[in-house]
C-alpha cells in the first residue's frame, strides 16, 4: 500500500512540471517572453468547464492566463494596487 502511495505521489509530481511548461509554452506568445522565463502559478489540475486557468510571472510582471479551444490564450497583467507607505492598509 505503501508503494502504491509513493507512486501515485511521484506521477502528481511529475504530472504538475508537465502542466507548468504547457502553461509557460502557451502563455509565451502572448506576454512576450521565452518559456523559460515563465514561472507559472495557481494553475488548475482539471479543465473547469473545458477552460484551464493559471497565472503566469514574467520579467517582475504578473499575468492572469486561461485556454480554452474554441478561443485559445488569453492573458491580461494582474493590476496589483499600489499602497502608500504609511496609509492604514500598509502592512509591512
Amino acid at each position: 500500500m505503501k508503494k502504491v502511495l509513493i507512486f501515485l505521489m511521484l506521477c502528481m509530481m511529475f504530472a504538475g512540471c508537465a502542466n507548468a511548461r504547457k502553461y509557460a509554452n502557451l502563455s509565451s506568445g502572448v506576454i512576450g517572453c521565452n518559456p523559460d522565463e515563465i514561472d507559472i502559478e495557481h494553475a488548475t489540475l482539471i479543465a473547469v468547464g473545458g477552460v484551464h486557468s493559471w497565472e503566469a510571472i514574467c520579467k517582475g510582471k504578473r499575468y492572469v492566463c486561461r485556454y480554452q479551444s474554441t478561443s485559445g490564450v488569453q492573458c491580461v497583467e494582474k493590476f496589483i494596487p499600489f499602497v502608500p507607505e504609511g496609509s492604514p492598509s500598509d502592512t509591512r
